[in-house]
């Protein structure tokens, strides 16, 4: 029955790479330095002296799926994010729509709401909150995140539009798709050192669900670099946007003391 649920698994490997056979110890080491040099030039020696940051996002979603995928009951949401770097911790609040001033939390698994910023939170258990503040928070500190992975392996170049990219991909326990834990297959501009095209199952949506994200523009903020534009699609060939992440005027909050 699990190999039968594994076959109707997304997989982001391509046929030529499902043996596991065809993973090498030099595929990992080249996958880890291409990953090394992407947390770098984003500013990682930076990014480790902060404790927490608030940074402002919008989320604008089109069409039925865009309007299905999401809990905001909006189209065109500006929320301001709180999180803190060491935690899978933070709060969302909304500017604008019907919950203009609501506050949703997340703190390691729990989840709660706020109706004003100054009210008492209220425990609930809420899908939405359980998977988009992690989802924006991954999101905003992939570069520094992503190489916390146990599956690393670089399985090649390609070339985009005008350029040529290292393909990295990633995982946790082992590279075949697995029901409860995602892939990740980056595309790491090979002269910026950037991911500029970002590949990911969603498996906390379903068995067979992936995105692609254009990572289009990209903010420096005093020697941090933040993804400033994620144009994510169902498809990589797809036409129109499932929605548009911006990510924009990020302020740390509290810093590491040594």
């Amino acid at each position: 029955m699990s190999i039968l649920f594994s076959s109707c698994l997304t997989d982001l490997r391509t046929k030529s790479l499902r043996s596991p056979e065809l993973y090498t110890p030099e595929m990992h080491e080249q996958g880890v330095e291409i990953l090394k040099r992407y947390a770098k030039v984003s500013g990682e020696d930076k990014w480790k002296t902060i404790n927490s940051y608030q940074i402002y996002f919008n989320d604008d979603f089109f069409g039925l799926m865009g309007g299905l995928a999401q809990p905001f009951k909006n189209k065109r949401n500006k929320f301001k994010l709180n999180y803190y770097t060491q935690e899978n911790a933070g709060t969302l609040e909304f500017l604008n729509g019907k919950k203009e001033g609501q506050v949703w939390g997340y703190n390691e698994g729990s989840s709660y709401i706020k109706e004003t910023i100054n009210a008492k939170p209220i425990d609930k258990d809420k899908k939405g909150i359980k998977f988009w503040l992690p989802t924006y928070q991954y999101f905003i500190e992939f570069p520094f995140r992503i190489s916390n992975a146990d599956i690393i392996y670089f399985v090649g170049e390609d070339k985009y539009g005008l350029n040529v990219y290292d393909k990295v991909l990633v995982s946790w326990k082992q590279a075949a798709p697995q029901r409860k834990i995602d892939q990740y297959l980056l595309w790491l501009n090979k002269d910026t050192g950037l991911v500029d095209i970002l590949q990911y199952t969603i498996r906390d949506q379903g068995a067979i669900f992936k995105g692609t994200a254009f990572i289009e523009e990209h903010t420096n903020y005093n020697g941090i670099v933040i993804p400033a534009l994620f144009r994510v699609y169902l498809k990589k060939s797809g036409r129109r946007p499932l929605h548009i992440m911006r990510p924009h005027h990020f302020t740390a909050t509290d810093f590491i003391v040594e």
